[in-house]
Order: structure tokens, then C-alpha cells, then sequence
């Protein structure tokens, strides 16, 4: 049926239909229906339902546009995707969403900026939510779906930010970017979040200011003093400490010198001691909470300094003090002196308890090569006691999850000859699936062959999941 056919058939049809034959007669005369065929009715009848059927729907007189999401990322390929539904398809999948080796997977699409395929999201939607973030705007749209459109996240998905999207990023990238700002031009960088502050969280205010601990310098000062009267107490503390480093003084140290306590060892050769006095409110065995409120902004150059000693000899008269080891850890960490890190961890503190129990969690907002400095200086530094395999299995999920990348190949061969060394039948169900996680490339095929000697459920999924990393580590290497 032609357009005029179809215009016709309504316009002579319709009205004698809805108000009834008997009293509107149609009119045959614009149609290809003689009027004395016995049938004509039923003719016209089913001739009008085949006009409406395909007869478009009128335009609206206003609607609202929205602009098309385009993300710039390429879809997983058939063999992906079907490797995906293996490991993620909901209902019964091989791994639990938060599970190790499905963050990896994540992270390795996000490196290779390749999105699921839409007409799996709804089987892989617990994996989805996740990670959606790491996906890119459509499926950051998908899981957000049933929400009020002011509860919505932005559906911000630039590889490069700059000034004029940072804003949109997600809290983790604009850090990172406007400390890169500081770097490279610091009063630009204070421009962009004075003109963002006002309507940030607290959290993300704390985040943005952490910052300007990269450049600091006197035309910050201004910007500093107005946030005395903010609405966060850590916002406040934090800028009233780099107001303090500004005058040449700073008040956290001043507090933290209280509770060193100074002597000497020895008895023909004369050496520092020193020890740490806890509060009497903090329990001997509870120091930890209290040790990274006091010391994770101090520089371990400002500690030695006020000691009058070398950093050698602080941390040489630190030993076995756990506390005030716990303080240098911390301290090196923060001035991202690894090699003085390691020099701390066989005087009585092993960094990779520390490490289970988030005790750097505050320390860690470190560009990628500094996270894989610290992830070095843990896994390498000579520990005072012996490692365990669940030791190393609960520390390399924690650096997973700091790294958000494979650990670098050297620093991996390390860990793997740790896992070699410990418990065979303790590491291996725990430790496994967290190499394949951690693993570079070229360690793919010794994994591998590791994995297929092994008959076990949890080693045939991680073989899936080691396949589908190969995959994405092509296309993150060669595809772009």
C-alpha cells in the first residue's frame, strides 16, 4: 500500500467506522472497492486496519534531545564475549563479581578501552555493577537505568583530561590531574579548584586540596587561610598544616617530636636510641590508627632534621620499636623514599602485615611508577619474620587493588619465587588465582603451564580467566 493509498483509506474510513456505518456511510469512491461488493465492509475494514498498522506515528510538537553517548571504545569480539559469559554470566557465574581475577579482567578491559556487548549486559549485570565505571557510558547508563535522573552519574568517558573536561572525571582522576597541574603549572591549578570548591564534598575537597602538597608556595596562602572557616575538620586540619609548612613551621611534627623519646645504646661505641611514648589512651597493640593520624603527612627529612641525625641513624635507632618503625614506614612513604623503606621493614615492622591491615591507606595516592615502587619495596624488603601463604595471598589482593595494574616483571618474579618458597598445599588455592591477576604479559605462559598440571575447578577458571587477559593484553598492546 502506497502513501496516497494509505492517506486515503483514513481519511474515507476512519470517520464512518468510529461514529458507525448506520450513520455515516463510507465513501468507496477514493478506494479500489466496488460499492456492491456484499464484502465491501469487511474489505474497507481490513484495508483501514493495514493503513493504521503501518501508518507513523504523528511528531510530537516538543520533545527533548539527548545527545548520543559515544564513548570512543570498541566492543569485546565473539571470542571475548563468550569467554565473559564463562566467568561472569549471572545465575550461577565461575567468579564472584569482587573477586580478584574479575577486577583484573576489568582493569584490563579499561586499559584496552573495550566496553562488554550490549546484548549481554542484562546476563552480565552483577559483573556490571561492579566495575561499570571502568566500562565506559553505556554500561555506566545500563546499571543506572531504574534511578531518578538527578541520582545519576555523569556518563564522562575522555581518555585525556584537561582543563575544560576535568571536572566531569571521576574522583580519582581529577586528583591525580590537578596534582599533575601542580607539577607542571601550579597556579593554573589553583585557579580550577577555587572555581570547583564550593560545590565539592567534603571528601572530594580533602582530595583536591591533598594537591597542593605538590608546589606549595606562598601565592597559596590566601587560598589556604579562607578554608580555616570550612565545613570539614579534615579540610581544616590539612590546610592549617600547609599553612604551617608556608611559615617555615609545622605543627604536626611539633606534636609528633613530644612522643620521641632520645638515649643511646652501647656501651663502648655510643649509639642513638630511640622509642616512641604512646598516648595513654592508645593501647600498646592498638598503635596503628593513631601512628597514621600523627605522622602520615611528616617528612622523614623534617623528622631526622629535628633529631639532628642522618636518616641512617634515626632508622637504625628506631629498632624494634614497632610504632615508631610504623611512623618511618610511613614518613619514607610519604617523601617516596623506597630505598630508605626498605632499610625500615627487618628492624621489627614487616610492611606487609601493615599492608593487610590498611595501614598505608591514606599514603598511597601515588602516581602509577610510585605505586610500583612501593609495591616493590614491600614484596622485596627482607622481613623480620617469616611470610606465611596466606600472608602473601591477602598482600597481593591488597596491591592489586593499590595497583590497579600487572605488578611490573621484575618485582613479579620476585613474588612468584615468595610463592614458590612458602607452603605448597596452603598457597596454592588462595595464591594462584592472584598471580594470574597480578601476572605481566610475559609471564602468561609459565603460568599457564602451571595452571593446566593442576586439575582443579579454581585452576581451570583461572585458566579462563588467564585466556580472556591474553585477549585483552593484545589489543591493549598492539590494537591502538
Amino acid at each position: 500500500m502506497d502513501a496516497g493509498m494509505r492517506r486515503a483509506a483514513v481519511s474515507s474510513l476512519l470517520p464512518g467506522f468510529v461514529v458507525g456505518t448506520s450513520r455515516r456511510a463510507l465513501d468507496y469512491s477514493r478506494l479500489a472497492v466496488p460499492p456492491a461488493d456484499p464484502k465491501a465492509d469487511l474489505k474497507a475494514l481490513a484495508l483501514l486496519a493495514t493503513a493504521l498498522r503501518f501508518a507513523p506515528p504523528p511528531a510530537p510538537e516538543t520533545y527533548f534531545a539527548v545527545s548520543p553517548r559515544d564513548s570512543g571504545r570498541r566492543l569485546v569480539t565473539q571470542e571475548q564475549r563468550a569467554l565473559m559469559l564463562r566467568l561472569f554470566a549471572s545465575g550461577k557465574p565461575a567468579l564472584a563479581p569482587q573477586d580478584d581475577l574479575a577486577f583484573a579482567v576489568a582493569l584490563a578491559m579499561e586499559r584496552a578501552r573495550v566496553a562488554p556487548h550490549p546484548f549481554d549486559f542484562h546476563r552480565l549485570e552483577p559483573f556490571l555493577r561492579a566495575h561499570a565505571e571502568r566500562f565506559g557510558a553505556d554500561a555506566l547508563a545500563f546499571i543506572e537505568r531504574d534511578k531518578a535522573i538527578e541520582e545519576r552519574r555523569s556518563y564522562f568517558d575522555a581518555e585525556f583530561i584537561v582543563d575544560d573536561n576535568w571536572i566531569d572525571a571521576t574522583p580519582a582522576r581529577r586528583g591525580d590531574f590537578l596534582e599533575r597541574r601542580r607539577l607542571s603549572d601550579a597556579p593554573r591549578a589553583r585557579e580550577l579548584a577555587e572555581a570547583v570548591w564550593s560545590g565539592e564534598s567534603a571528601d572530594m575537597r580533602f582530595r583536591l586540596l591533598k594537591a597542593f602538597r605538590v608546589g606549595l608556595c606562598v601565592e597559596d596562602r590566601a587560598f589556604l587561610e579562607g578554608l580555616a572557616k570550612d565545613r570539614a575538620p579534615k579540610v581544616r586540619d590539612l590546610a592549617a598544616r600547609l599553612l604551617g609548612k608556608l611559615a617555615g613551621a609545622d605543627p604536626m611534627l611539633a606534636e609528633a617530636m613530644k612522643r620521641i623519646r632520645v638515649g643511646s645504646r652501647g656501651l663502648l661505641r655510643k649509639r642513638l636510641a630511640l622509642t616512641m611514648e604512646l598516648p595513654a589512651t592508645v593501647a600498646k597493640n592498638n598503635w596503628r590508627q593513631w601512628v597514621r593520624e600523627t605522622f602520615s603527612e611528616i617528612e622523614i627529612a623534617d623528622f631526622v632534621s629535628a633529631l639532628g641525625a642522618t636518616e641512617e641513624e634515626a632508622i637504625e635507632a628506631a629498632k624494634g620499636d614497632a610504632p615508631l618503625l610504623g611512623a618511618m614506614l610511613l614518613m619514607t612513604l610519604r617523601a617516596r623514599r623506597f630505598d630508605l623503606f626498605r632499610k625500615v621493614a627487618p628492624l621489627g615492622a614487616d610492611p606487609l602485615w601493615l599492608l593487610i591491615e590498611d595501614f598505608f591507606a591514606d599514603s598511597l595516592d601515588l602516581p602509577p611508577d610510585d605505586r610500583q615502587s612501593f609495591a616493590a619495596a614491600i614484596l622485596q624488603a627482607e622481613a623480620p619474620d617469616a611470610r606465611g601463604g596466606g600472608v602473601l595471598a591477602q598482600a597481593m589482593s591488597r596491591l592489586l587493588r593499590i595497583l590497579e595494574a600487572p605488578l611490573a616483571a621484575p618485582t613479579f618474579d620476585h613474588l612468584f619465587q615468595l610463592v614458590a618458597k612458602a607452603d605448597a598445599q596452603a598457597v596454592e588455592a588462595a595464591a594462584q588465582p592472584r598471580l594470574v591477576a597480578l601476572a605481566p604479559a610475559e609471564f602468561h605462559p609459565r603460568l599457564r603451564s602451571r595452571l593446566e598440571a593442576n586439575a582443579s575447578d579454581e585452576a581451570a577458571q583461572s585458566l579462563v580467566a588467564l585466556d580472556l587477559l591474553d585477549s585483552l593484553e593484545s589489543i591493549s598492546t598492539h590494537g591502538q
